[in-house]
C-alpha cells in the first residue's frame, strides 16, 4: 500500500480513479486531479509547500515531485507524462507535457504547454541554491542517482562569495560526484584561496575531469587532467550587462558537450551564447540562440 502522510496539518487529496503504486509516497499539501498515477518509488512531497496536479498526470517510477520552503510551489497541469527518475522542484508545467527520463526542472522554470523536455544527459547544479541544509543533501543525491544512470553531474560555482560560505563542500563534492565544474576566474581564485590563476588551475587539474573557467574579455580556459585549453571571448560591440553570462556561457557549452563536440568547440558555444545576453540589459537571449550557431 502506498504511504499517504498528513504534513503540516494537510492532507493529500487524491483524485478519483488515480492509481498509487504501492511504494509510492505522497506527503503533504498535494491535490491531485482525476485518473493520475504515481507509480513504484515515486516520490511526490509536498512538506514545504504546495504540489498541484491536474488531470491525467503519469508519475513514473523513481520520479522526485518536491516544492520550495516559503517560496515555489509545483503547479503541474493536465495530461502530463514524468518519466523515470524525473526531478521537479518548485516549478511550473503547463499542459500536454513529456518529461523525459532522467529530466530535472528546477525552481522558478515554466514549462509552457505542449513541449517535450528531452532526457537529461548532464545534470546542472547552481551553487547559489546550496545554502539551505536540505539543498545540501539534495545535491549529493541528485549527484548519486544521476551516475546511477549514467548520467553526468556539472555545477556552476556561482559567486565568488557563495564559495566563500561553501568552499570545504564544494571542494569535496567537486572531488567526489562533479564531472563538469563552471565558474569565472574570481571564483576558482576563491575556491583555492589564491591570488594566482595558474596555482588554481593546477589545483582545479588535480580535483576536476572537466572545468570551464571564464575570464571576462580574455576569453575561457577548459581544464582537463591532460591540459589546458585556451580559448578567446567572442567579439561584443558593446557590453551592457553581465547578468546571466555564467548561465549562457554554460549553456552554449553543454549544447556542444551533449552532441559529442570537441572542448574548444562547446567553450566557443559558450561564447558566442554569453556574448549575445551580455549585449543587451536582461538575463535572457533577445534572439533564438540557434540562429548565431557557426554553420556546420
Amino acid at each position: 500500500m502506498a504511504l499517504v502522510k498528513a504534513c503540516r496539518g494537510f492532507e493529500p487529496q487524491i483524485g478519483p480513479d488515480c492509481f498509487l503504486a504501492e511504494n509510492a509516497t505522497v506527503v503533504g499539501d498535494v491535490q491531485m486531479g482525476e485518473q493520475c498515477s504515481v507509480w513504484f518509488s515515486a516520490v511526490v512531497r509536498g512538506d514545504v509547500n504546495s504540489i498541484r496536479m491536474g488531470n491525467k498526470v503519469n508519475i513514473q517510477d523513481g520520479a522526485v515531485l518536491h516544492c520550495t520552503y516559503e517560496k515555489n510551489a509545483t503547479i503541474i497541469g493536465n495530461n502530463v507524462s514524468i518519466g523515470h527518475n524525473a526531478m521537479i522542484h518548485g516549478c511550473t508545467i503547463k499542459s500536454n507535457v513529456l518529461v523525459g527520463m532522467g529530466a530535472i526542472i528546477m525552481d522558478d522554470c515554466v514549462v509552457g504547454e505542449n513541449s517535450i523536455i528531452a532526457a537529461g544527459a548532464v545534470l546542472y547544479l547552481e551553487g547559489y541554491l546550496y545554502d539551505q541544509p536540505e539543498a545540501k543533501v539534495a545535491f549529493r543525491a541528485a549527484a548519486e542517482i544521476a551516475h546511477q544512470h549514467n548520467r553526468q553531474v556539472s555545477l556552476t560555482l556561482s559567486d565568488s562569495f557563495c564559495v566563500d560560505r561553501h568552499r570545504d563542500d564544494f571542494r569535496a563534492l567537486i572531488s567526489d560526484e562533479i564531472d563538469i565544474l563552471f565558474g569565472n576566474e574570481a571564483e576558482l581564485l576563491a575556491l583555492y584561496e589564491t591570488d594566482t590563476f595558474e596555482f588554481a588551475v593546477t589545483q582545479l587539474r588535480q580535483d576536476c575531469i572537466v572545468a570551464a573557467i571564464t575570464r571576462s574579455e580574455h576569453g575561457s580556459v577548459v581544464v582537463t587532467k591532460d591540459g589546458v585549453i585556451e580559448v578567446p571571448a567572442q567579439p561584443v560591440a558593446q557590453v551592457v550587462d553581465t547578468t546571466g553570462a555564467g548561465d549562457l556561457y554554460a549553456a552554449g557549452f553543454l549544447y556542444g558537450y551533449t552532441r559529442g563536440m570537441d572542448l574548444k568547440t562547446c567553450a566557443t558555444l559558450g561564447h558566442i551564447a554569453s556574448a549575445e545576453v551580455i549585449s543587451h540589459v536582461g538575463p535572457r537571449p533577445q534572439i533564438a540562440l540557434s540562429s548565431l550557431l557557426p554553420a556546420s
